[in-house]
């Protein structure tokens, strides 16, 4: 039933007043979409009731899943702040491995160098030792040359008087 159709000027009316067929019948169906919409109001107030609960319901595990983020953020932060760390770590042990590389590359040059260098300092050592072992071995053969030759002019002197 429309509102429209509850205007009490479209009643009919009879020598004592209203109709009471026409006002009964009209007061049955007020009565009837009446209780209709008291059913309809008590079942959306409770689905309003239920709808309620659920956003409660659903605002504390929003609120639960908001400490849960919050907290999962704080791990992600720690967590970066240490890849970070160990990232700057990586770096640093690499760069000093590097350092540590070129130094050992410039200290083995460098004793390479050094080696080198002794060897031909010992060859030259060698060199002028043999020179001079050499120019001894001559002088000794010239002396052993001298020596027979004088022991024999020596000997043949002592032969040739006999």
């Amino acid at each position: 039933m429309k509102p429209e159709e509850i205007d009490p000027t479209q009643l009919k009316r009879t020598l004592r007043g209203y109709n009471r067929k026409a006002t009964d019948d009209l007061l049955e169906r007020v009565a009837f979409d009446y209780r209709q919409a008291t059913r309809a109001q008590d079942a959306w107030t409770r689905e309003s009731e239920r709808l309620k609960a659920r956003i409660t319901e659903l605002e504390e595990q929003s609120a639960a899943h908001a400490s849960e983020v919050a907290r999962l953020q704080k791990v992600v932060a720690a967590h970066s702040e240490r890849q970070a760390l160990i990232e700057a770590m990586l770096v640093t042990a690499q760069r000093t491995a590097q350092e540590i590389s070129e130094t050992a590359q410039q200290e083995a040059n460098a004793t390479v160098l050094a080696a080198q260098e002794r060897a031909r300092e010992i060859e030259r050592q060698a060199h002028f030792s043999i020179r001079q072992t050499t120019a001894e071995l001559d002088r000794l053969r010239t002396l052993e040359s001298d020596l027979r030759t004088r022991l024999r002019e020596t000997l043949e002197a002592a032969l040739g008087d006999q």
